[in-house]
C-alpha cells in the first residue's frame, strides 16, 4: 500500500506526460499533411480557378478536419516575391 501510494502519483504524471506528447505529435503530422494537400492543390488549381488561394484553404481545412482550423492561418507566397495573407 505504501509503495503504490509513493509510486502512483509519479506513474501518473509519467503517464499524463506521454499523452500530451502524443497530442501534440499527431497535431503537429495532421497540420504537416494538411499543408503538403494544400500547397499540391494551389499548384494544380493555380491555372485552373480563378481564386486558388480559397482553392487551396478548402483543400487544407478537409485535410485538417479534426483541428481546429479557425486557428489556422494563411500565407501564400509564390515565385516572383509575390505573397497573400
Amino acid at each position: 500500500m505504501v509503495e503504490t501510494a509513493l509510486v502512483l502519483p509519479v506513474l501518473m504524471i509519467i503517464v499524463t506526460g506521454i499523452y500530451a506528447f502524443g497530442l501534440a505529435i499527431n497535431n503537429e503530422l495532421t497540420l504537416t499533411e494538411a499543408t503538403a494537400v494544400g500547397a499540391r492543390q494551389l499548384a494544380i488549381s493555380r491555372q485552373q480557378t480563378s481564386d486558388p488561394c480559397q482553392t487551396a484553404v478548402t483543400a487544407i481545412q478537409n485535410a485538417a478536419s479534426l483541428l481546429n482550423t479557425g486557428q489556422i492561418s494563411y500565407t501564400f507566397t509564390f515565385a516572383g516575391g509575390g505573397s497573400i495573407t
